[in-house]
């Protein structure tokens, strides 16, 4: 049965959701173009200390050679990268990479926390997730809506539980990812983790409830594609999580297959608001014709 509450969603509304998505999506996957734009190209490289002769490359390459041949000789006549909170982003040329505090292996997987770790990184992912996480709660609110007035559910004992499961893990999962950004990975190391598994668990939970509450109310094709490529998402989350290809062998996956696998997540995380919206008003759209027709 379709979903009618979407006739109070405008066009323009619908728009400005994916408008929202699509740069937070070009965000996270473009971060490691973003950090060569600023810290290369227009020279924010100066306001980095770091000692070239601390950052690692994975692949063998020689990170203060790197550092040289790209110009990065400050006033006193030191080679340095970006690391450790300094600069526009972390460095991100090649495969080279300090993690900070030294305590913590330099020799890593880049991640979407390392990038988020400078002032930019934190201001800019708050400034891009800032429409999305207003679309989701907008989004939680027609759900209730619609399926607190629609009689398709008026007799269904899991409607009421499901609805609370997706509003506290929505809460949780905002809570989570608010302290993430909060707690930079060089500065908390161990609660920055925490709060990451803390918010990827909440929002785990809330899209297992949202996906339940599409599948049972509004089934259809797009319903399924989406509830797969979450799950397909989640997939490589995991995949990369418990799984870190070799160096040798996969050195691309090694460094940059969890950032990317932390990018879609997010990605589809987000794209919920849009996709929820599209489905309200296409499902509208199907009841008024349904309305409209002329009864026999």
């Amino acid at each position: 049965m379709p979903l009618a509450y979407g006739r109070g969603l405008s066009t323009k509304s619908i728009c400005f959701q994916w408008t929202a998505w699509a740069a937070l999506v070009l965000y996270l996957f473009t971060l490691p173009q973003v950090e060569y734009l600023f810290n290369q190209t227009w020279g924010y490289w100066q306001y980095c200390h770091t000692p070239a002769s601390e950052i690692e490359c994975v692949n063998g390459d020689n990170y203060t050679d790197l550092a040289l041949s790209l110009g990065r000789v400050n006033s006193g006549g030191v080679v340095v990268g970006c690391a450790c909170g300094a600069g526009v982003l972390p460095d991100a040329i090649g495969m080279c990479k300090r993690t900070c505090p030294p305590t913590v292996s330099t020799v890593d997987m880049f991640s979407l926390s390392y990038f988020c770790q400078t002032s930019f990184g934190i201001g800019a992912t708050a400034t891009f997730t800032a429409f999305p996480w207003i679309n989701l709660w907008k989004d939680s609110v027609l759900a209730d809506n619609e399926l607190s007035s629609s009689m398709l559910t008026k007799s269904d004992p899991w409607k009421d539980t499901l609805l609370l499961m997706c509003r506290f893990s929505l809460f949780f999962f905002h809570i989570g990812f608010l302290v993430y950004q909060m707690l930079p990975l060089h500065i908390f190391p161990a609660l920055h983790a925490y709060s990451t598994s803390f918010f990827t668990l909440s929002c785990t939970v809330h899209m297992i409830g949202v996906t339940i509450l599409l599948l049972r109310y509004s089934p259809g094709w797009r319903t399924w594609a989406y509830t797969v490529l979450w799950w397909v998402a989640c997939f490589f989350l995991m995949l990369f999580n418990f799984w870190i290809p070799s160096p040798d062998d996969y050195p691309f996956l090694h460094y940059w297959g969890f950032n990317y696998a932390e990018a879609l997540w997010l990605s589809v995380a987000f794209l919920l608001a849009p996709f929820f919206s599209s489905l309200l008003k296409s499902d509208s759209q199907q009841c008024s014709r349904v309305e409209d027709a002329p009864q026999d």
